[in-house]
């Protein structure tokens, strides 16, 4: 057997050259690295569903960038205060600018938009992009801007427009052509709205759900009763008089301390809409949550008109094909395919029930806080998904050249 061995001076050459192959490497990785330092972005925002917003709020400031927020809508007190809201004395005349607030939403067209922009383009040429959310009409404010727009689609985009109107169609226009440029960058919330956007304008949007953890309560269940989430419709309640006779379900007509609906053994669901912010709200919470199956919601669809009742802004019941045709049992069937309380990959662990009866029994039997440990463990996985894939959005934005 041979034996290679090296002398003294072998042994110290080989060791420099290491040394300097270590240090050439790093050097050259130094001048030709392309990978460009984070900015921090400087986002302006406003609108009048604060749940969407705020939740941005947080994740854009873990993320390293700072949001300005100027409210319009009464709603934004709801469940907490902001505290990223601007003090700005121009925010006090901001709904006069828009609009009579004891007007319809009517109101705010791309005119109402346009003087907005005019009154406060100084102001709003100090950001470096805009976020729009959940409607997608206040776009026209930031359009003369040529920076970047998020649109964040977290309901039906069109809103307060008609589906064909000449708003509508201008609406259209104004994404496609500056999704085209690179300017506007889109993102839905959930999986409805994402189809509904493509159907109209071709866009195809990213899909980010909300997270929601701006309100700092998590599940107790200490309560013996479980409650039957408000909004609901009268016909339901009394469909559910047994259940409140035997004293295991509640329900409140109103309520502010959100806390307080968490120390409930579990929230009932009789769905409105195919995505709300109360929803992520409640599973970023661990609440167990209760929803019918798909085959019972269209049966409760038949017999309730208040099921499903938002789906659609502007109901066109004979066009073929449109997703506000919902006269027509496969678009019906679709949206509920894509609504995020069947989401299992999303939001897995939600219990579904396929009658009165089957929701009386599950009540009786389901174990509230092993279902909570299991959500609680998904929610870090969850949060740590959504987190990444707007990290991805932010820099996007940074490349774009106005930044």
């Amino acid at each position: 057997m041979k034996i290679f061995c090296y002398d003294e001076f072998d042994l110290n050459y080989l060791k420099n050259l290491a040394r300097y192959l270590f240090f050439a490497i790093l050097w050259s990785n130094f001048l030709y690295s392309t990978d460009v330092p984070e900015k921090k972005l400087k986002f302006f925002t406003l609108d009048w569903h604060s749940s969407v917003t705020k939740d941005l709020i947080d994740i854009f400031h873990d993320l390293g960038h700072e949001v300005t927020y100027w409210s319009m809508g009464l709603y934004t007190q709801r469940v907490f205060r902001h505290d990223n809201v601007k003090n700005d004395p121009a925010h006090d005349n901001l709904i006069l600018d828009l609009w009579n607030p004891g007007e319809n939403l009517l109101k705010l067209d791309e005119k109402a938009c346009y003087e907005f922009y005019e009154i406060h383009k100084e102001f709003l040429e100090q950001f470096d992009a805009y976020i729009v959310s959940p409607h997608s009409s206040l776009a026209f404010i930031f359009e003369k801007l040529n920076k970047p727009v998020i649109v964040v689609n977290a309901a039906r985009y069109e809103f307060p427009f008609s589906v064909g109107s000449s708003k509508f169609n201008n609406l259209n226009e104004l994404l496609i052509k500056r999704k085209a440029s690179g300017d506007f960058f889109f993102v839905s919330n959930n999986k409805g709205d994402r189809y509904y956007l493509e159907h109209y304008t071709g866009i195809r949007s990213e899909f980010i759900p909300s997270l929601c953890s701006y309100t700092n309560a998590k599940y107790k269940g200490k309560n013996t009763t479980f409650l039957v989430h408000k909004p609901v419709s009268k016909d339901i309640i009394e469909s559910l008089n047994k259940l409140f006779a035997m004293g295991r379900i509640s329900y409140l007509e109103s309520f502010e301390d959100i806390q307080s609906t968490f120390e409930y053994k579990g929230i009932i669901h009789f769905p409105y809409q195919i995505s709300v912010m109360s929803l992520f709200e409640q599973y970023y919470a661990n609440v167990p949550l209760f929803f019918p199956s798909k085959k019972f919601l269209l049966k409760l669809k038949s017999q309730f008109p208040f099921i499903l009742s938002s789906l659609s802004l502007s109901p066109c019941p004979n066009v073929v094909n449109s997703p506000n045709n919902l006269s027509d049992p496969n678009i019906l069937k679709k949206w509920i395919n894509l609504a995020d309380f069947y989401d299992k990959k999303n939001m897995p662990y939600i219990q579904y029930f396929s009658s009165f009866e089957e929701l009386n029994h599950l009540l009786k039997v389901v174990d509230t806080k092993k279902i909570s440990k299991k959500m609680k463990k998904h929610n870090i996985q969850r949060k740590k998904m959504i987190y990444e894939k707007w990290k991805k959005v932010l820099e996007k934005v940074a490349a774009h050249p106005s930044c």
